[in-house]
């Protein structure tokens, strides 16, 4: 509901004249270019997808660095590689934080897990209403045209799961199998010349214990 409240919200103050056009491009994995909804008024959003989608700016692509089976709570490294779409240098924040919640809260790095039916799976923390602060970033890269930037990060697999937001009461442990995860890369503070937006990896699948 938070997300829901918050996307509203931006959509009622962004002109209309700014809606821009979505398409869908052939690649290896099928890949959505959308005007976020940080930028344009548009009716779709990133989190929309359950497929990669990139501003035209940058591209996120993920990958598990050891294909092994892992038990929920341990860290699961993940590589993340962002790809400069453009013919200019991107300023970018190089703060990745995990947030603990399909909410965002607490971070830039946003999990979203499915199973192999492709239905979400939501986690304890996706229940809880929490108020989170970020600080404007002050830690910036410089991605020239065409480069990759390329760091790992740490993602827990949640402990507990709930069958879905209606039941908040039902909690269950992971059952053990695949898993589908993608990741939304986040960033909110308006600036002309550091890239802001909200982007969506591919979908990798892991396994759980």
């Amino acid at each position: 509901m938070k997300k829901i409240i918050f996307v509203s919200f931006l959509l009622m103050l962004l002109p209309v004249s700014c809606i821009k056009n979505y398409r869908l491009q052939e690649a290896s994995n099928q890949t959505t270019t959308i005007a976020t909804l940080q930028v344009y008024s548009t009716p779709v959003s990133v989190f929309d997808y359950k497929d990669q989608v990139t501003d035209g700016k940058l591209l996120l692509s993920i990958m598990e660095v050891e294909s092994v089976c892992h038990n929920p709570n341990t860290p699961i490294q993940i590589q993340l590689s962002l790809k400069n779409l453009t013919s200019e240098t991107l300023l970018i924040p190089s703060e990745f934080k995990m947030a603990i919640s399909r909410n965002g809260g607490g971070g830039n790095i946003i999990p979203q897990i499915t199973d192999l039916k492709k239905i979400d799976i939501y986690s304890i923390a996706d229940t809880q209403f929490v108020d989170s602060f970020r600080s404007p970033p002050d830690k910036f890269s410089k991605l020239v045209a065409d480069e990759n930037y390329k760091l790992n990060i740490d993602f827990l697999f949640p402990g507990y799961l709930v069958g879905n937001l209606s039941e908040q009461g039902v909690v269950s442990t992971p059952t053990p199998g695949s898993y589908f995860i993608r990741f939304i890369y986040a960033e909110y503070e308006q600036d002309e010349n550091i890239w802001f937006g909200a982007i969506g990896s591919n979908r990798i699948e892991i396994c759980i214990l």
